[in-house]
């Protein structure tokens, strides 16, 4: 499941970068008017880390994952799913995370 993705990804991220957490949460913020995508509160994210894209610079990953055989899939290329998915996360959390966090943002879509 997403745990267990969500663990690999941070193991993976944990031997180049500093400071890699699972499941991190978000910055609540007060008003969706400030602040677009993902204002619910409790969110979280799949993993963080620093020292990605710089030595200091933070980054969060939201995971998704999807079944290529699924309905909603059959007919797309994976590719064109892929693409879809990452759009979705990037509109619910990215910009948050940007506005808010001060941060990067990547979405790890999974097959």
């Amino acid at each position: 499941g997403r745990g267990g993705v969500r663990g690999a990804d941070a193991a993976f991220l944990g031997g180049v970068c500093r400071g890699v957490e699972a499941e991190p949460g978000l910055i609540p913020v007060a008003s969706s008017r400030t602040v677009s995508g993902g204002v619910e509160g409790g969110a979280r994210l799949g993993v963080s880390a620093r020292g990605l894209w710089g030595p200091f610079r933070g980054t969060m990953f939201d995971v998704g994952i999807f079944h290529p055989g699924a309905d909603s899939c059959r007919d797309r290329g994976i590719g064109s799913v892929c693409d879809r998915h990452e759009g979705v996360k990037g509109r619910e959390c990215g910009r948050r995370v940007v506005q808010v966090g001060g941060c990067g943002f990547a979405p790890l879509v999974c097959s």
